[in-house]
């Protein structure tokens, strides 16, 4: 079997895999050029037919189309949306090579497909020109997806932040893993890590069962404490409960103004200084 034959072999497994999971898209440089041919059955599947700028073939096409036949999939170039051009431009010329394909039966999911050539984004975004661009232009689309049911939020409500468990490493006590009991039970886990080791060659698992076991020795020893976790804790000292988001917001602000006024070498000096003690 060649290269390409596996490579598609191989997506179509993809495919098989992933196929009942939601929302398929496949889109890459795939050095195939297909002309004007179809890359659906005509007369039996209900797709729209496509505009075509690139009329070259290759045998790496054929093998594009047989795979997107096969695989119930089709293309977005020159089928959605109105701006259809070629995918690389070089110094050997202009091609379609770069597509985007999604099955049949959600193919009005996505919309307004573009490509973009380098030189069209210089342009929009009024950029220099550098000394090399790359040959391969960008695609560009749209895709529907289900709206997303978001609770009512009170914007007003302090938020509620999540607590995750921690261990304080700093304050060990100085008979930590010394009583006897404790002893035997390294030697025992110990034992079971070698055993996983060279019997089941799982590091994961030897590894997991080596923290499960200083997690429940750092708990009796009450090095476990809970902290609320996100963001807007980060900063924060963990010491303070009565801490929240609007403080943090208070403190930030702060210290902006405090930074302004220590920048500032000017006569207004005094007004910034008032504008700090606000």
């Amino acid at each position: 079997m060649s290269d390409p034959d596996l490579f598609f072999l191989t997506l179509s497994q993809q495919i098989y895999s992933y196929q009942n999971q939601g929302l398929l898209c496949i889109c890459g440089d795939f050095n195939s050029r297909i002309g004007n041919n179809s890359d659906f059955i005509e007369g039996v599947d209900d797709v729209p037919s496509r505009s075509c700028v690139d009329s070259t073939v290759n045998h790496y096409g054929d093998l594009l189309l047989d795979f997107l036949i096969d695989n119930n999939m089709c293309m977005l170039n020159g089928r959605v949306g109105a701006e259809n051009d070629f995918t690389c431009i070089s110094i050997k010329g202009k091609s379609v090579v770069d597509y985007v394909f999604v099955p049949h039966e959600q193919l009005s999911v996505y919309t307004d497909f573009k490509v973009k050539t380098v030189t069209d984004i210089i342009n929009e975004h009024n950029l220099a020109v550098p000394i090399t661009t790359p040959d391969h232009s960008v695609l560009q689309w749209s895709m529907k997806t289900p709206e997303l049911l978001l609770p009512n939020i009170n914007k007003n409500e302090p938020k509620r932040l999540a607590k995750v468990n921690s261990y304080n490493v700093k304050n060990f006590p100085l008979n930590f893993l010394q009583n006897e009991s404790t002893q035997q039970m390294i030697h025992e886990t110990i034992v079971r890590i070698e055993d996983e080791i060279f019997g089941n060659q799982s590091v994961n698992s030897a590894y997991e069962t080596l923290v499960n076991f200083l997690k429940v020795e750092m708990d009796n020893c009450g090095l476990k404490r809970t902290i609320p976790s996100g963001d807007a804790n980060k900063s924060k000292s963990v010491f303070k409960p009565y801490w929240d988001e609007t403080l943090q917001a208070m403190r930030d602000d702060m210290c902006m103004k405090e930074k302004a006024w220590l920048r500032c070498k000017h006569n207004s000096a005094e007004s910034e200084r008032q504008l700090f003690k606000r």
